[in-house]
Parts: C-alpha cells; sequence; structure tokens
C-alpha cells in the first residue's frame, strides 16, 4: 500500500500525538500540533484553490512554522516544486526567482515579513512570473499594500485567530490604539501582543520580578479570560488557537476570503491558471 507524506503526519497525530517531531533552537513541534495545525492551514489552503497536482514554491525563513505548511499541501496532494530560503537584508531576487520561474508553480507561497514580500512580489511582476502570491500573518498590513500599490491586488494571506474587530475585545483595543494617536495602525498581531503584555505584568505582579517564576506561572495559563479570547497554553508555551483567518487584497485594502469578489468568483486571482 503506497503511503503518502500527508498521511504520515496524519497517523503520527494520532498515534503519538505528545511525541516531538521537529526542534529548531528553542522551540519544538510534536506530531499532534503538526496535524492539527497543517489540518486548519490545509482547509485555508483549498479554499484559496489549491488542490491535488498543483505545483506550489515556499518562499521562508528556516524555522518550524514551514512544516506543519508542508503537512497541509501533503494533505491536500499539492506539489512542493522547490523551497527557497530569504535573508533578512536581502535586496535582490532574481536568481531565485529565474528558477521559480522554470519550475511554473501555480501558487507562490511566502512565509515573511512586509519588506522582503514587497520585494519578491515586485521583482516576480518585473520577471513576467505569473503565480498566486499566498503569504501569512506577516504581510497582513498596510505597509505591504503601500509598498506594492496596485501589484498588491489580489494578493492572498492567513493568520491564527480572528481578525481584531471580530476578538472579544477587539473594540476596547481599537478605541484605546486610536486614543493614543499613533502614526499607523496597529499590526496583525498587535491585540495579541497586548494579551501577551497583560499576562506577564500579572505573572510579575502576581509571583514578583523572578524570571523562572514568571515562566512557571504563565505555564499554568488555562482558559484565562483576555481581549482575544480565552487563552490556554500547551507544554511547548503555544496559544491553542483553533482559528485561521483568511484573507486577500481587494482594491487596495484586506478583506476576509470570504467576503470577497473573489471568492464569489465575480474576480479572478492575478497568476491564477
Amino acid at each position: 500500500m503506497e503511503l503518502l507524506i500527508g498521511d504520515v503526519f496524519r497517523n503520527a497525530g494520532r498515534a503519538v500525538p505528545d511525541r516531538t517531531a521537529a526542534v529548531f533552537g528553542p522551540r519544538s513541534l510534536t506530531f499532534g500540533e503538526i496535524d492539527r495545525t497543517a489540518n486548519r492551514m490545509a482547509r485555508a489552503v483549498q479554499e484559496f484553490g489549491v488542490g491535488p497536482g498543483d505545483r506550489v514554491a515556499a518562499w521562508a525563513a528556516t524555522n518550524l512554522d514551514v512544516i506543519p505548511l508542508f503537512a497541509a499541501l501533503a494533505k491536500l496532494g499539492g506539489k512542493i516544486v522547490g523551497t527557497f530560503g530569504v535573508t533578512a537584508d536581502q535586496q535582490d531576487f532574481t536568481a531565485e526567482l529565474t528558477q521559480i520561474k522554470a519550475l511554473n508553480p501555480e501558487v507562490i507561497y511566502f512565509g515573511g515579513l512586509t519588506p522582503i514580500g514587497v520585494r519578491i512580489r515586485s521583482q516576480m511582476d518585473k520577471l513576467g512570473i505569473k503565480a498566486v502570491f499566498d503569504g501569512t500573518s506577516g504581510i497582513v498590513s498596510d505597509a505591504f499594500i503601500q509598498g506594492l500599490g496596485p501589484l498588491a491586488e489580489g494578493v492572498l494571506a492567513f493568520r491564527e485567530g480572528a481578525p481584531t474587530e471580530k476578538l472579544p475585545g477587539g473594540k476596547f483595543f481599537m478605541d484605546n490604539y486610536t486614543a493614543q494617536k499613533y502614526d499607523n495602525p496597529p499590526e496583525a498581531y498587535g491585540a495579541f501582543a497586548y494579551a501577551a503584555m497583560a499576562l506577564i505584568l500579572d505573572s510579575i505582579e502576581k509571583v514578583g520580578p523572578d524570571r523562572k517564576k514568571i515562566i512557571d506561572e504563565l505555564a499554568n495559563v488555562k482558559d484565562r479570560d483576555s481581549i482575544v479570547g480565552k487563552i490556554t497554553f500547551d507544554d511547548h508555551g503555544q496559544n491553542t488557537v483553533p482559528v485561521i483567518t483568511k484573507y486577500v487584497i481587494q482594491d487596495g485594502k484586506f478583506v476576509e476570503w470570504d467576503d470577497s469578489e473573489y471568492a464569489s468568483g465575480k474576480r479572478k486571482l492575478p497568476g491564477q491558471k
């Protein structure tokens, strides 16, 4: 019987969910974490139109976050035709993009931040690469749209967690953020950063400014109310967030995929084959 990579992750996630599957620096992922995250990513990517046989070029920094993506694509039957790394100060991506053009992918997945994402998407256009550009939370910002102008139209992205306006304390966060009169709107995870700092300050107040005691206190956080909803940390210090929100840039704004004209079929994604 032929066993596919997606089956390997699925079976391991069920048989040994708490066993460590990958380690990079101080972080690690269990088979269960990979499988659960991959399932959520697979549903999101599938709604973007990725399916069996589709060719994907993956471009990301070397970290654990790319593993669930690879597992998600494997579950869908997609084919990763190439993987490429990035460095923070890299300006020219001609060499990598030339290789990608020869691979003729339907989708270029980018797991990185706005500055590099803007450069890559701009240089894709100069080389005539026709592929859907799909990023993560690292590009969900007004700066990404401003940096690309019209080229930003139709870019896809997904991130864990609900949009700020749909969070339980989203209005509270936005009202207080606006009152401070900052020059720029909050980034994608602004509300989550606020909630994280609140947890840290509460822990310091409870156990004092002792690093080990603070870490131990945070490890015990279960079903804690916050502006982003209930927070529970797993054994690896990760918040268990079950929601992945899908976005597309439409008319100069990040719009939830389900509410977009791309999802309804009124528009076709740039580069979609």
